[in-house]
């Protein structure tokens, strides 16, 4: 039984901790995108994902740093309402 209540512990814990280091689409998006300007432009803006996708090309070019999380960022502009 408590092998049974040890076993259970560790899995809880170890769930919270990956809830704690995956950050959500658009928490990356706030990170990223929000050092350079206000998030209230990119929020009106409606685009294909190849139109967004040319626009991370082009806030790359500028300097932006995705540090490799470009496709959460993508995936919350084509997915924001």
């Amino acid at each position: 039984m408590r092998f049974i209540l040890i076993t259970i512990s560790s899995i809880i814990i170890s769930g919270f901790s990956f809830a704690k280091t995956s950050q959500s689409d658009y928490d990356v998006f706030v990170q990223k995108c929000s050092t350079c300007h206000g998030l209230e432009l990119i929020e009106k803006k409606k685009k294909t994902k190849d139109e967004w996708k040319n626009t991370l090309k082009r806030m790359q070019r500028y300097g932006a740093k995705y540090d490799g999380k470009e496709n959460q960022i993508l995936n919350y502009l084509i997915n924001k309402k």
